[in-house]
């Protein structure tokens, strides 16, 4: 099934977003780390792991300099289309395929396209950070990622993607 959102497919949704379906719905009572947790669950397409036991609040204060501590620092994005109620594509499920079968065979280490800034490993999270450096949010179709896979930019590989096809 394609996806389509003012003319831009699937990546372009998914990338001029930087979202990825929720994988559960929002507890009204989570902390600011658990939500940092939730959304960066959500961005990566990881499903959550079973419930820890319950701690007392001391045993769960985080310490400074700790990741909880810095927790709304490093959230990015939403995770909202707003009026739209198609479900929004999922990085690891949706996008990183397209990924992978476009771009991976240059784009991966000892390859032509393992020299550049965008480089595919098997670390999904990674793939991710990188892939969102080559991504306007705002204007997906002006998104050098787009852009170098449509051939409408500098991009060594030529084309591998054609604008408005079902990975786009």
């Amino acid at each position: 099934m394609r996806l389509r959102w003012f003319g831009v497919g699937c990546l372009g949704v998914a990338l001029s977003l930087g979202a990825v379906a929720p994988a559960f719905a929002q507890p009204a009572n989570e902390t600011p780390a658990e939500k940092h947790r939730r959304e960066l669950r959500e961005k990566l397409g990881v499903k959550a792991s079973p419930k820890a036991p319950e701690t007392s609040p001391s045993d769960s204060a985080p310490e400074s300099g700790s990741p909880d501590a810095a927790g709304e620092a490093a959230a990015t994005g939403t995770t909202t289309a707003g009026a739209s109620s198609a479900p929004l594509p999922n990085f690891v499920d949706d996008v990183r395929p397209v990924l992978k079968k476009k771009c991976a065979s240059c784009h991966a280490s000892g390859k032509p396209g393992g020299m550049s800034k965008l480089v595919f490993g098997g670390d999904a999270r990674r793939e991710y950070e990188l892939t969102m450096r080559f991504v306007h949010r705002a204007n997906a179709a002006q998104s050098p990622l787009l852009q170098k896979a449509s051939a409408s930019g500098p991009h060594m590989g030529g084309k591998v993607l054609a604008v408005g096809s079902g990975g786009y």
